[in-house]
């Protein structure tokens, strides 16, 4: 058994529960973390660019992750409306795509892309054409989730090993 997977996983479990039952204070982090990492890359970038003497260049492109990081920090509740659009859109445009691939596929097995392009499709349409009633709560439901299944791979990938 690797005792650190193990431990490293029966944390992402834990938080991952935490943020299960608290899905609007996850999803409020969620978008927070997000906009304080758009700061630190956009801030990054214009320094990068000043001490390249490419400014107008490149500095341009540090501006708008900038931006959008002091917009996401500055509110937050707009921010969660945004990304929770950014992650429908995506999830319905990605299920398309893979349905569309998985319908063309001439493999044995592309029923399971098919449906696993479905299934994203179906998610993405859920949160988008149920934004005004989900919104608060689905980054931290997306997030909770996914510490959840990192947390019980990470614990079975730890005791198996030796």
């Amino acid at each position: 058994m690797q005792l650190s997977l193990v431990a490293l996983g029966s944390a992402s479990l834990i938080l991952g529960i935490v943020a299960l039952a608290f899905p609007m204070p996850a999803s409020l982090s969620v978008v927070l973390f997000t906009g304080w990492a758009f700061l630190v890359i956009g801030a990054l970038q214009m320094f990068h660019a000043f001490r390249a003497g490419r400014l107008m260049s490149e500095g341009l492109w540090g501006l708008f992750p900038l931006v959008l990081g002091i917009l996401l920090i500055a509110r937050p509740l707009d921010g969660m409306v945004a990304l929770t659009v950014v992650v429908g859109v995506i999830c319905a445009l990605s299920g398309l795509f893979r349905l569309a691939m998985g319908i063309r596929l001439g493999h044995r097995l592309r029923w399971l892309v098919v449906v696993s392009g479905g299934l994203s499709l179906l998610f993405g349409l859920v949160v988008l054409l149920g934004l005004e009633e989900t919104v608060l709560v689905t980054l931290g439901f997306i997030l909770a989730f996914e510490l959840i299944l990192i947390g019980a791979v990470l614990i079975v990938v730890g005791m198996a090993r030796r």
